[in-house]
């Protein structure tokens, strides 16, 4: 790409990171990048001379799932202009490097090798799709730089974690075990299951932690039928007819994005959700916006940004200011703690060297707009207080479903503990390399 950002999804067509700043508005003068501007104008007020810490989020910015992507990298951006603009880190320009993965791992470990042998970085971010994310750790293990992420992934991402990877999300166990601990509470009598599953590695670890948390839970009489489909499909008709037919007690939906949207609209005419009841496993804000008052009911996972959620709402009036619209997906505030993370642990260790960022962010404590958070010393996975699985509904003056009815459940009762990490997925701990 020759130092090229891909801005497809937000202007229509693949520009360089100058020209894409210009075109949306965001600068009015100087130039881009590791100057005496931020991205936004604002200026950094760094001498010349210091050197910029720069960072690579690689994200699906193009196709199909390019909704999530794009509102995480928005979020991304308010955070590096907010870093920018209070003296930056250590003193230094923070310049963040933004790459579409296109939600390809072969794409995703070429613009990662990009990213560090040319441009510099010394931490990378992201993404969205396991494979992916599994090759961005990979890359950032051989190459020696920080990886670290805050989306949802399944847990084969788990085997390839290191020294210097770092997981802030709540993964595929987490939600799946969200569902069926709201059910213990709400639905305790639910004995069919019906289960929506991507076919590859996302779906596949999904689908394996709701079996293990129906078989560990009160409801170890649930049956569970898997109803696959293929990356991006068109027609769901025939699946839908299937689970039509299975009469489930509850659906389970682990799809996401453009997936998610095309199985809504298709199966209106066999109203599976006036049949069944909804279980979602997360990311439920852009399919919500994208189906508009088309939108069924369920029961959705929410990070804590989600904007039916107090830090979530606080984040979505900072976002509705910078953009003029509701946030898109409410995962745009976690990736926004993202970075005010990797600021926290840099300050911390006094040095932006990918061992001693890692050193600093094991223990590390950090709260704000997608919660508290704690990240554990030997796993690298993240302690919080909640999780939270909304009743997603029509709300006043909102432009999207919100959720109507909210659910707590102590995080406790969901999280992967170490020992689950080692034994059940495979996570080498403790890290030797």
């Amino acid at each position: 790409m020759a130092k090229k950002d891909r801005k497809d999804n937000l202007l229509g067509g693949s520009v360089d990171r100058r020209e894409f700043f210009k075109k949306s508005g965001l600068i009015t003068a100087g130039a881009v990048g590791a100057t005496l501007f931020s991205p936004f104008g604002t200026p950094f007020l760094f001498a010349k001379t210091k050197e910029p810490i720069k960072v690579g989020f690689c994200e699906v910015l193009s196709g199909l799932f390019a909704g999530i992507g794009t509102a995480e990298q928005k979020g991304a951006m308010l955070a590096e202009k907010h870093i920018n603009a209070n003296g930056g880190i250590l003193g230094r320009p923070l310049v963040v490097i933004y790459e579409d993965t296109q939600c390809k791992a072969q794409d995703a470990a070429r613009v990662a090798k990009r990213l560090i042998m040319e441009e510099g970085i010394v931490a990378l971010h992201g993404e969205t799709c396991t494979s992916v994310t599994k090759v961005l750790s990979q890359v950032a293990k051989k190459y020696g730089v920080l990886h670290w992420d805050y989306e949802v992934d399944g847990t084969s991402a788990y085997k390839e974690m290191h020294k210097l990877d770092f997981r802030l999300g709540d993964d595929g166990p987490t939600q799946m075990r969200g569902v069926v601990r709201l059910a213990e509470r709400r639905y305790p009598n639910f004995k069919k299951w019906a289960v929506l599953v991507p076919d590859y590695a996302w779906g596949h670890d999904c689908l394996k932690d709701f079996q293990w948390a129906i078989a560990n839970s009160k409801l170890k009489s649930g049956e569970v039928k898997p109803f696959l489909h293929k990356f991006g499909e068109a027609d769901f008709s025939g699946v839908i007819k299937q689970i039509a037919d299975y009469k489930p007690d509850g659906l389970v939906t682990i799809s996401w994005a453009g997936d998610m949207v095309s199985f809504l609209r298709q199966q209106k005419p066999y109203k599976l959700y006036e049949k069944t009841v909804g279980f979602h496993y997360g990311n439920s804000v852009g399919i919500c916006k994208a189906m508009g008052d088309q939108m069924e009911p369920m029961w959705s996972g929410m990070d804590q940004g989600h904007p039916s959620l107090p830090p979530g709402k606080k984040f979505n009036e900072l976002y509705q200011k910078a953009y003029g619209e509701w946030v898109s997906e409410d995962t745009a505030a976690c990736y926004y703690d993202s970075l005010m993370i990797l600021k926290q642990a840099i300050e911390k260790a006094g040095s932006a060297k990918p061992m001693a960022m890692a050193k600093a962010m094991e223990g590390l404590e950090y709260t704000g707009y997608a919660g508290w958070l704690k990240v554990r010393e030997m796993s690298h996975l993240p302690i919080k207080k909640a999780y939270h699985m909304g009743y997603m509904g029509p709300v006043p003056q909102a432009p999207y479903w919100l959720a109507t009815e909210i659910v707590t459940i102590p995080y406790g009762e969901v999280m992967v503990t170490d020992g689950e990490a080692k034994d059940m997925y495979g996570m080498p701990i403790p890290f030797k390399s």
